[in-house]
């Protein structure tokens, strides 16, 4: 169950209503609280007691006023809650009291989900928050998106999560350069404590004329062990930037998600990744879409797709003329190609007709079921005739 305010005057009398069942807990199905361009005082009210006994799980603040004291009883709520696991701010000045928010992300035991979208940061606060984080030992997912955060401001933060137990982190639409890309680069060392599975740095410097420089981290890719989605779209990357990735990439065993989408990526650096994609790493996803690279990229993608039997998605865009063998061949590995290249034993043929089916539903151009079902089994069937 969810309570919603959205773009209301919270008066007085709402307010404490709204503390009277928090503190009741009378509703113990009310598990989401959120509060959209509001005004008034209603926050502070409805949160100022650190007996609530509502079992709220989530609450989410966007564009709304807070007034004279800031957020400092949400602090409060979050330092003594035994339930709250996901926390959200659009649009707010989150950082004001910096021991309540120190005391808030130190002590907590339960919020798992914190994400900061829009905020005001100044460099005070970032050294607030980032202390704060280094004491934390609950959160699993942190989102700063859109913060304008720069380069110092990064590095202070991400020098601050080398003993977290953060596995996903999102920094979209900051100004990531040298000094926070080192510090992006220890966290992903093979010999880091945190151990980050989903990594997202889109949209870096995407109102500068700069450029996203991730040679500086990439190399780590070459050992790390933990990571399994790395988003760097819309980063301005080039052939040489597709070109020191795909070489990082080679010994990876672990990364299965990559999106690359609407950079300046051309044919020459698509020519690295495809060959990168020959050796049929352990990546399942790829996405290409928004690059300018020609036929001669595409040709070599369909090349590679045609021996690797593991990728399942590759987008590339619907312009090129090898689009349909490539969606052809990533469905036949969604059906169970490179199962049957492992083991062509008829005992498995039940579960790849299973597969084909589930493909068959969503498959485009060629791929229909007679062609994935004759693909997926003409071998084996020849085999044991």
């Amino acid at each position: 169950m969810e309570i919603k305010f959205c773009g209301v005057t919270l008066e007085q009398e709402t307010a404490y209503a709204l503390r009277d069942i928090l503190n009741e807990g009378s509703c113990e199905r009310l598990k989401h609280l959120s509060f959209s361009s509001c005004r008034g005082f209603g926050i502070q009210k409805a949160l100022s007691t650190d007996t609530i006994k509502t079992p709220l799980e989530s609450i989410r603040i966007e564009a709304t006023e807070v007034g004279r004291l800031g957020l400092d009883p949400l602090w409060l709520y979050v330092q003594h809650s035994k339930h709250l696991q996901k926390l959200q701010f659009y649009e707010a000045s989150v950082v004001e009291n910096s021991s309540g928010v120190l005391l808030a992300l130190t002590t907590t035991r339960s919020l798992r989900f914190l994400e900061l979208s829009y905020c005001i940061f100044d460099d005070p606060s970032v050294e607030i928050f980032a202390l704060a984080l280094a004491k934390n030992q609950s959160l699993y997912t942190l989102c700063i998106i859109a913060g304008e955060l720069d380069d110092s401001q990064l590095a202070c933060i991400l020098s601050n999560l080398s003993h977290s137990k953060l596995k996903i982190l999102k920094l979209p639409r900051n100004y990531l350069e040298q000094r926070g890309a080192v510090a992006l680069g220890r966290l992903l060392d093979a010999d880091s404590t945190c151990q980050l599975a989903s990594l997202d740095l889109s949209h870096q410097h995407a109102e500068r004329a700069s450029k996203l420089d991730c040679n500086i981290f990439l190399q780590q890719l070459s050992t790390n062990q933990t990571l399994t989605s790395l988003n760097l779209s819309f980063c301005k990357l080039n052939n040489n930037d597709a070109t020191v990735l795909a070489t990082y990439l080679a010994p990876n065993q672990t990364l299965q998600d990559l999106d690359l989408r609407s950079n300046n990526i051309q044919d020459e650096g698509i020519l690295a990744l495809a060959e990168y994609l020959r050796s049929s790493p352990p990546l399942k996803k790829i996405f290409l879409f928004g690059n300018p690279f020609r036929e001669t990229g595409a040709a070599a993608l369909y090349k590679a797709i045609e021996v690797n039997t593991i990728l399942q998605i590759l987008n590339m865009g619907y312009t090129s003329c090898y689009y349909d063998l490539v969606q052809f061949y990533t469905c036949l590995n969604r059906g169970g190609r490179g199962l049957l290249s492992q083991d062509p034993n008829p005992a498995i043929w039940p579960l790849v007709f299973e597969r084909g089916e589930a493909v068959s539903r969503t498959a485009r151009g060629t791929c229909s079921d007679a062609d994935l079902i004759f693909q997926l089994l003409h071998g084996p069937v020849l085999m044991f005739l």
